[in-house]
């Protein structure tokens, strides 16, 4: 299916999945018939965030679109409500060792080894990566390592100090999902993630100059 069929099948549903987070954000709460029609179309967007990506890497508007979407509905749903499942990268691989398989979270400082990950990345469903400052792009560097390199597909999580101006870095890195410590203008994160259409060096499912 090319892009344009692509969008053209899906864009109600997104639209969709828009209106009831804006929804659920003014109003902080939705009826349950509502919630779950939330859930089910944020799940159903992800996998489409997960295609374009392979698919239509190239096409930073729809990629970024589709990164801000599923962002915010998560935001919605889940808030921090992860956090007890989260857990360091020495605790998870010692957890591990004995046999212990249910933790699903990982939180990676900058000077954690993600290699040492690597056959166990098929249990993780969130990997959390610390930005202790703006200025510190170690971050970047481990989420293009499990993206590129160890093909991880489960979500991506920046903490930390992430600024709006960050986003379409981080996005283009392959992180998927952003906390704030303070609530960022809507509009204006939305902008950042489509503001470029076309990018000089490579980056997460995107080519070259693509």
């Amino acid at each position: 299916m090319d892009i344009d069929a692509f969008v053209a099948t899906h864009q109600y549903s997104w639209a969709r999945l828009g209106d009831l987070t804006q929804r659920a954000r003014k109003l902080k709460s939705v009826s349950p018939d509502e919630l779950d029609e939330l859930v089910g179309l944020y799940q159903r967007t992800s996998s489409h965030l997960a295609h374009a990506r392979l698919e239509y890497g190239g096409d930073e508007a729809i990629v970024g679109r589709l990164t801000y979407l599923v962002a915010g509905a998560h935001g919605i749903l889940y808030g921090r409500r992860e956090t007890n499942v989260r857990r360091s990268v020495t605790r998870f691989l010692a957890l591990q060792a004995t046999g212990n398989n249910t933790v699903s979270g990982v939180y990676l400082a900058p000077d954690d080894d993600v290699q040492l990950l690597a056959e166990h990345l098929h249990r993780v469903q969130l990997i959390v990566i610390d930005f202790p400052q703006f200025t510190d792009g170690r971050g970047y560097s481990q989420a293009r390592l499990l993206r590129d390199h160890f093909h991880f597909a489960g979500e991506l999580r920046a903490s930390g100090d992430v600024r709006p101006d960050q986003l379409l870095f981080m996005a283009r890195a392959g992180i998927d999902v952003f906390e704030f410590t303070e609530t960022p203008d809507q509009n204006l994160v939305k902008q950042i993630l489509s503001r470029f259409r076309v990018n000089y060096q490579p980056s997460y499912a995107l080519p070259v100059a693509g």
